[in-house]
């Protein structure tokens, strides 16, 4: 069986610190788990540093919505700083709070009047059919 290496807090707080010039305290609070710290860091580099299949501004957007869904203030904080950075502005910032709300609204409904899920996937493949046309 293969070993591997875990790198020390200390590592990851170097490596953090050269890329982004200074250790956020989210990322100094995991210094209990430098496995945690490890893997945490390097999702942030895949998904916000670095390139996925969505580009960095739309993933950023997506974060300010889901951050605003959920009603955290540090996430959406976060999240529409990063999403400027990458080019954001504050209409698309607002429009994906706006998103947010109008699913969270939407989603509140239907599931408080137990709709049918079924009758939803064949109205929206009507929809497809026709707006295809």
């Amino acid at each position: 069986m293969a070993t591997s290496t875990v790198a020390t807090s200390a590592e990851v707080f170097q490596e953090v610190e050269k890329a982004l010039g200074v250790v956020p305290t989210f990322l100094k609070e995991l210094d209990y788990d430098p496995v945690a710290l490890e893997h945490s860091w390097a999702l942030i580099q895949k998904f916000i540093l670095g390139e996925s299949e969505i580009p960095p501004k739309y993933r950023e957007l997506m974060g300010v919505a889901v951050a605003s869904a959920v009603h955290c203030r540090f996430c959406v904080t976060f999240h529409a700083a990063v999403a400027k950075l990458y080019g954001a502005t504050d209409e698309e910032i607002k429009e994906a709070s706006f998103l947010a709300k109008h699913t969270v609204g939407w989603s509140s409904f239907v599931d408080g009047r137990l709709a049918d899920i079924g009758q939803l996937e064949k109205e929206l493949a009507m929809i497809g059919e026709h707006m295809s046309k």
